[in-house]
C-alpha cells in the first residue's frame, strides 16, 4: 500500500522538450520510497523524434531536483535528469548542432557543423527550393537555380543556361534551347560566329547535334561543318 504522503511535482522538464508543441497525454506511474519519488513512462504528443519516451526523473521528498545533473555546453542547467546518466537533456533545436547549439547552414534541416557540407538532412522549407542531390552535393538548389553564397539563397540562372552554378551565361551546366556551348568553357551563346577570333584564326560553326560551337577547318573563315568542303568562305591563301 502506498504511504500517505503528498508531493508537488512539475512536468516542466518534459514540456520544455516539446519545442512549443502541446502535451496531449501523460501517463505517470508513481513509485514511492522513503527518500524519493520516481516518475516513469512519460508519454508525449508530437515529440520531435518519437511519440513516446521512457524516462526516470528523481526527486527528493521536498520536490527539488537531482543535484548531480551535468550541464551540456553553454545550455544552462536543468531541473531533472536520468539517475543512470546524470546529464541534462540537450535544448538544441533540429537545425542546431553541438553542445553549444551552433546554427546549421540555412540549407540544412539537421547537421554536424556550420557548413553546407555538414548537412545530414536538407531543409524542409519549400520556399528555399533546396533539394537532396547525390550528384551536386547533399543539399543544393533546384536544377534551374544556383546557390548565391552572398546571402545563402537559390536564384534563377541566366536565360542562356539550362542548369548553372552562377548568375552569368559563363557559368552554365548546359545550354537552353537556341544557345550553344563554347568548347572548353561553361559559356552558352546565341551565335557561335560572335566568338570568332581572327587573330588566332579560330572560326566557329553551330554543331546543333552536340549543342556546341565547333571549329571550322583551318582553310575556312566561315563554314557549316568541320571539313574543308564545308567552307562558306576561304581564309587567306585558300581558294574555292
Amino acid at each position: 500500500m502506498l504511504p500517505e504522503k503528498h508531493y508537488c511535482m512539475s512536468l516542466t522538464p518534459w514540456t520544455d522538450l516539446l519545442h512549443d508543441e502541446t502535451l496531449k497525454t501523460k501517463t505517470l506511474a508513481f513509485f514511492y520510497t522513503d527518500l524519493s519519488v520516481i516518475v516513469r513512462n512519460v508519454k508525449l504528443y508530437n515529440f520531435p523524434r518519437s511519440t513516446e519516451i521512457y524516462s526516470e526523473a528523481h526527486y527528493t521528498n521536498d520536490g527539488t531536483s537531482h543535484a548531480s545533473c551535468a550541464v551540456i555546453g553553454n545550455q544552462g542547467g536543468c531541473a531533472t535528469c536520468l539517475k543512470s546518466e546524470p546529464k541534462c537533456y540537450t535544448k538544441c533545436a533540429y537545425n542546431q548542432y553541438g553542445d553549444n547549439c551552433g546554427q546549421c547552414h540555412p540549407f540544412c534541416e539537421t547537421c554536424s557543423g556550420p557548413l553546407l557540407a555538414d548537412c545530414l538532412t536538407c531543409t524542409a522549407d519549400e520556399t528555399l527550393r533546396v533539394i537532396t542531390s547525390a550528384v551536386h552535393g547533399n543539399c543544393t538548389c533546384e536544377f534551374d537555380l544556383y546557390h548565391d553564397t552572398s546571402d545563402n539563397t537559390c536564384k534563377a540562372c541566366n536565360a542562356a543556361c539550362e542548369g548553372c552554378y552562377g548568375s552569368t551565361r559563363q557559368k552554365c551546366l548546359s545550354c537552353a534551347p537556341g544557345f550553344m556551348l563554347m568548347p572548353g568553357t561553361d559559356e552558352c551563346i546565341a551565335d557561335c560566329s560572335n566568338n570568332d577570333d581572327p587573330v588566332a584564326k579560330l572560326y566557329y560553326w553551330e554543331n546543333t547535334a552536340e549543342g556546341i560551337c565547333d571549329l571550322c577547318h583551318p582553310s575556312a573563315v566561315a563554314c557549316t561543318g568541320p571539313d574543308f568542303t564545308d567552307a562558306l568562305s576561304c581564309a587567306d591563301g585558300f581558294y574555292f
